[in-house]
Parts: structure tokens; C-alpha cells; sequence
């Protein structure tokens, strides 16, 4: 009996430790699983997936969260300025900020003149820019390092640092004193030379490869450029191409993407620039140069509010700017495909 009991239970020790080693063999295969559940491309697609969503999500919200809190301040009334309850939709919505506005300021007046100066000032900034980045890009000279060095620094530079002296030189611009045609035949009121103010200096700033951010659009172009094969310029030259002809007919209907850009960027800045027209042309009949001003005017002049509260001009400023950057959203909007397309193939993404 002692020698079967000791029997039985040796059996059911081994049962046990059979059932301890299949439930840590068992466990060990869920670990296993586990790990390999988040080692699968699966997991990792939909998590960037969700980083990647959130991280977009964020960015529009930062480009929208100043345009929607414009917006809702613009459609307030007075009664809702000073409604502390009012945080960003308000109680009493209207448009007739937007018909004071546009009545005061004379809005028709202000589009038109900043569009054509706009447009105008744009395509002299892509035209001589696209001339001199094609220079760097594809022709080997002295000193072709050195000069797209300071290409660049030009992007460093605050340019309120150089306004005054390009100021001073395009006020005096000259050319005429480099022939020997009487300077004075052509000269205005009388002076040594031709004095240029107003739009003619933006202008001549603009065609000469000097105006704002023109260094950026030069480095794009120059990347662009770059990129292109060299055999189609050796072919148009094999077919007795020269190289004016070949930068016409060969390089140039290729690059328009990227000219699109640089001229839908010249375009906004100069919509939106008040520094060069401050320093240059003050006077100047855009609405970039009243929004600030016109609210607080309609403000003390029309509403007699002697002080201009800023809680009541910030709705006049608001709806000025709602209707200041629209033009610039229907241009993005048709132009969006040549942007992209321009920066994927200028080699400045990856």
C-alpha cells in the first residue's frame, strides 16, 4: 500500500509539472505574439498614419485659427464687442461692417491698384529672375560661387537695413549719363538726371533682379534649372541653336510650374508688402497700406468715437482683411496644381 501511494502520487507531480511547462510554453507564444502584433507594417502604417494625421491637423490649424478668429470678429456688432460672454461666435452676426468698409475705403479703387501693381511688379520680378538663375544654373564662369553666395545672403539681410540706400541709388538711377546724350533733354523738373519715385523706382527694383525676396525666387529657379538634362541644350546646339534660341524655345516652356510659383510668390508679397511701399511710396493707393489706418478712421470720423476703442476697430480691421486676402485664396485655389507640381520637380522635397 505505501509502495502504491508513493506511486500515485509521483504520477501526479508529473501531471503538474506537465501542466506548468504547457502554460509557460503557452504564455511565452502570447509575448511572442504580441511582439509581432506591433513588429507587423500594419501597426506601423496606422500609427504614422495617425501621427501624420494629427501633425497636419495641427498645421491647418494654425493657418486657420487666426483667418476664422478674423472672420468671427468681422461679423460682430457693437453690442457684441462688449458682450464679455462673446468669445468667438457672436450673438448678433452682420455684413454691415463689410458695406461701411467697403463704401469708406473706396474697396473697387484699392483692388484695382493693388492688383495691377501686383501683377505688374510680379512679372518683372519672374522675368529677371528666371534670366539669372538660368545664368548660374547652366553657364560655368568666375566667380558663379561667389555671386549665388551672396544671392543667398540677400535672404539674411533685414531689409530695413538696405531700403534707405536703394532708395537713395534708384532715386538718382541714371543711364543715360553712360552715352553721350544730354542727360538733361530727358531729365524732369529741370535736375542733372532722371528722378524716379513711386511705382517707376518698384519697377526699375523689380526688372533689375533687386526687388524683395528676389533671392529665393532665383535659388528655386537655379534648382530647377540645374535639374534638367544637359543633352537638350547639347541637341539644340548640335541643330544650330544658339543660346538665347535654346533658353526660348527648349528650357524655358519646360520651367513654366516653376515660374508659375515664383510669380505666384512675388505676387502675395507684393499684395501684402507695406515695408518697401512705406520707405518708397507711401502714398501708394493699395489696400494693404489702409487696413490698419481706415478702421480708426471710420472709427473717430464716422462713429465719432473719439479714443477708437481697439475692441471696435477690430472689427473694421477684421473685415478689411477677410476681404483683403480673398483674392489671394481664389488665385490658390486655380493655381494650386502648378505650385505642387513646381516643387516636386525643383529638387528642394526628400
Amino acid at each position: 500500500m505505501l509502495f502504491a501511494k508513493k506511486k500515485v502520487e509521483k504520477k501526479v507531480n508529473l501531471v503538474g509539472a506537465d501542466e506548468v511547462d504547457s502554460y509557460t510554453i503557452e504564455k511565452a507564444k502570447g509575448w511572442k505574439a504580441v511582439l509581432a502584433f506591433f513588429k507587423s507594417k500594419k501597426l506601423r502604417k496606422f500609427l504614422w498614419a495617425i501621427i501624420r494625421g494629427v501633425l497636419i491637423i495641427g498645421l491647418c490649424w494654425l493657418i486657420i485659427y487666426p483667418i476664422f478668429v478674423q472672420f468671427t470678429t468681422s461679423i460682430r456688432t457693437t453690442a457684441d464687442v462688449y458682450d464679455q460672454t462673446v468669445l468667438f461666435i457672436p450673438r448678433h452676426p452682420t455684413i454691415e461692417n463689410y458695406v461701411a468698409m467697403w463704401n469708406y475705403v473706396k474697396i473697387p479703387k484699392l483692388f484695382l491698384g493693388s492688383v495691377v501693381s501686383s501683377l505688374g511688379l510680379g512679372l518683372l520680378q519672374m522675368a529677371s529672375c528666371t534670366l539669372v538663375a538660368y545664368g548660374l544654373a547652366r553657364f560655368k564662369f568666375k566667380g558663379n560661387g561667389f555671386v549665388f553666395f551672396l544671392v543667398l545672403a540677400t535672404l539674411v539681410v533685414p531689409i530695413q537695413l538696405i531700403a534707405d540706400t536703394m532708395k537713395m541709388r534708384f532715386s538718382n538711377f541714371n543711364p543715360l549719363t553712360m552715352f553721350t546724350i544730354s542727360p538733361e533733354i530727358f531729365s524732369m523738373k529741370g535736375g542733372n538726371g532722371i528722378k524716379l519715385a513711386g511705382w517707376p523706382i518698384l519697377a526699375v527694383m523689380s526688372a533689375t533682379c533687386v526687388m524683395f525676396k528676389n533671392g529665393l525666387f532665383i535659388f528655386m529657379l537655379r534648382q530647377y534649372f540645374r535639374n534638367q538634362p544637359k543633352e537638350l541644350e547639347e541637341a539644340s546646339y548640335i541643330d544650330g541653336a544658339g543660346t538665347f534660341r535654346t533658353f526660348w524655345q527648349i528650357m524655358l516652356p519646360s520651367s513654366l510650374p516653376i515660374m508659375v510659383t515664383v510669380f505666384l510668390f512675388a505676387f502675395v508679397w507684393q499684395y501684402n508688402d507695406t515695408t518697401y511701399l512705406t520707405m518708397m511710396y507711401p502714398q501708394a493707393e493699395v489696400l494693404s497700406m489702409k487696413i490698419g489706418s481706415a478702421a480708426s478712421g471710420y472709427v473717430t470720423h464716422v462713429l465719432g468715437q473719439t479714443q477708437a476703442p481697439a475692441a471696435l476697430t477690430e472689427i473694421y480691421s477684421g473685415a478689411l482683411l477677410i476681404m483683403h486676402i480673398t483674392p489671394l485664396i481664389i488665385l490658390y485655389l486655380f493655381c494650386q496644381r502648378f505650385f505642387v507640381e513646381s516643387i516636386e520637380r525643383s529638387g528642394m522635397v526628400g
